[in-house]
């Protein structure tokens, strides 16, 4: 499921189920707005996003990669994708890799920023062999940000368990799920991997199929496409308490490289 063909058949129609600008100016922000608070102004040399379909229906965090590094390196294992956001951003290095198999040479990065890229593998030793990748390939002190399903999440479980069964393309599951690690599985893996956490949480605490179909139907430009966006974000508060675990879609983490 992971091959580039299956990708590349995707690409073309993935646009039909995910291009909502609303939606997606909802999760540019609420990444950037985490990036902000955990890593703030830092610059870096160089830095990786591990694959670039939000690209390719949205901004994406290229821009904002871009902003903080002086070189910036956007991989997926789709050639279509990558054809596609190289000709919307000429002064991105984008190419197609395997997160598994990387070809980078070891401690090339400073920043690394995954989200929700490594939750597809059905195996669970592909997701581990990827996240070694990336420690592999980022430098002695340099930052990973990394974001999973939240398997914690009862929805996210409901939906994982219905894409094994259903696999027609539809806006609840555009593309296939795969295996995925909860918040506590993601620190020891890297924390085994032998890197440092440096913050952990959850993001994305909004009733996620309500407020995407809400988007649809919203001009992104509008006042009430900024209320809507307000108070998507809003929901964001819901990280400070007990049930984070429990309504946060993705689980996410920084960790530094020992």
């Amino acid at each position: 499921m992971n091959s580039s063909r299956y990708w590349n058949d995707l690409a073309t129609t993935l646009a039909t189920y995910t291009s909502y600008p609303l939606w997606r100016d909802f999760c540019d922000t609420l990444h950037t707005a985490t990036l902000q608070e955990w890593i703030g102004d830092r610059h870096f040399s160089t830095a990786l996003k591990t694959d670039l379909f939000d690209e390719t229906c949205g901004n994406g965090m290229i821009p904002y990669l871009s902003y903080h590094a002086d070189q910036v390196v956007g991989i997926d294992i789709s050639e279509v994708i990558v054809g596609q956001v190289a000709l919307r951003y000429p002064y991105l290095t984008a190419q197609v890799e395997d997160a598994r198999e990387l070809t980078f040479p070891d401690d090339t990065f400073d920043l690394i920023f995954s989200n929700s890229t490594l939750d597809h593998f059905f195996n669970p030793a592909d997701l581990s062999r990827a996240v070694h990748e990336l420690v592999r390939v980022l430098r002695k002190g340099g930052l990973l940000f990394l974001t999973l399903d939240n398997p914690c999440n009862p929805v996210i479980a409901a939906r994982n368990q219905l894409a094994l069964h259903w696999n027609a393309q539809n806006a609840l599951l555009p593309y296939r799920m795969g295996h995925t690690l909860s918040l506590r599985q993601m620190v020891n893996l890297l924390e085994g991997s032998d890197c440092q956490i440096l913050r952990r949480g959850h993001l994305l605490h909004l009733p996620r199929v309500l407020f995407l179909h809400l988007s649809r139907l919203v001009n992104r430009d509008s006042a009430l496409g900024r209320r809507l966006l307000a108070m998507m974000l809003g929901f964001e508060t819901l990280e400070r308490l007990p049930t984070a675990p429990l309504t946060g879609h993705f689980s996410a983490i920084l960790a530094s490289k020992r």
